[in-house]
């Protein structure tokens, strides 16, 4: 821009010498006036923008030595900052050691583990199962005061209830029943026995008269002895086994009796025990569980 501008004072400078030294020839007073005035406007221009060139040059001269003293700060800051950049080099590298040696324990550890995986899976479950188990139970112990004091079942306590009440009756009816059954069958066995007995006796009889017309008194002698004592036997096993037959027979008079005794000792303990008559409830209790929500 300066030479630019040097170059055109300088043609301008000549051209007025060389004017100066030709015989200046006549020109018209207002066309010299307009040129003399553009040609001022020109140099004004020219001077303008060499000043502008100027300014501009002063400008970026400034701010190249600006970007100068930024370079110089950053290459001061660099040089600080490069000790503590070598230093996180240094430990990044150590890093970078320690996270290769870690990612190959790393791996050992993964293959060592799906070697065992399948056990550790087994045994978890198992493990599990116990744990479960342990807790269920001691949940329930936990429960025992609430299940036996809190929930109560007046209906179950009243079954209980009356099958201890009725239980010494059933079982005297039961006895009853054994003797009942023994009685009859020992009155049986008396009454077979009786009946072969006098038919024995009968047959006996029907022989001594003709033995006494043979003439053989010892012997229907003997007959008739034998013949008597018979049917005395038979008397007495027939009157033995009506005993026994009326025996069987208090005793089946008597168990009626027995069962509304038990019928009479069920009903008050069924009341003593679930005196509100509640029913008995839709699940038992101490196996019903609600699941959590």
């Amino acid at each position: 821009m300066r030479v630019a501008l040097g170059c055109c004072l300088l043609v301008t400078a000549c051209g007025h010498q060389f004017l100066e030294a030709r015989q200046i020839p006549v020109v018209d007073q207002t066309i010299h006036g307009i040129q003399t005035e553009t040609s001022a406007t020109k140099i004004s221009m020219l001077k303008s923008k060499t000043v502008l060139a100027s300014h501009t040059a002063q400008a970026a001269a400034a701010q190249a030595a600006t970007q100068k003293l930024k370079a110089e700060e950053i290459y001061v800051k660099t040089k600080m900052v490069l000790p503590e950049l070598m230093a996180i080099k240094k430990n990044a590298k150590k890093s970078a050691q320690s996270a290769v040696e870690a990612s190959k324990e790393t791996v050992a550890a993964m293959k060592a583990m799906g070697k065992e995986m399948k056990t550790i899976k087994q045994q978890s479950q198992i493990l599990a199962v116990q744990e479960v188990k342990v807790l269920l139970k001691q949940k329930y112990s936990q429960l025992s005061e609430w299940r036996h004091q809190v929930l109560t079942n007046p209906w179950q306590k009243s079954q209980v209830a009356v099958q201890k009440a009725a239980k010494p009756y059933f079982q005297m009816m039961g006895k009853f029943g054994a003797s009942m059954a023994a009685y009859g069958l020992e009155a049986g066995n008396m009454r077979s026995q009786a009946a072969a007995d006098a038919a024995n006796s009968k047959a006996l009889m029907a022989g001594v008269k003709a033995k006494q017309d043979a003439g053989d008194t010892v012997a229907a002698a003997q007959d008739y002895q034998m013949a008597n004592a018979l049917e005395t036997q038979s008397k007495q096993l027939a009157a033995r086994g009506a005993t026994l037959d009326g025996q069987a027979a208090e005793m089946r008079n008597v168990m009626p009796e027995y069962a509304k005794g038990a019928q009479m000792a069920a009903w008050s303990a069924q009341h003593q025990a679930n005196p509100d008559q509640v029913p008995p409830p839709p699940v038992n209790p101490n196996f019903a569980y609600a699941g959590p929500r």
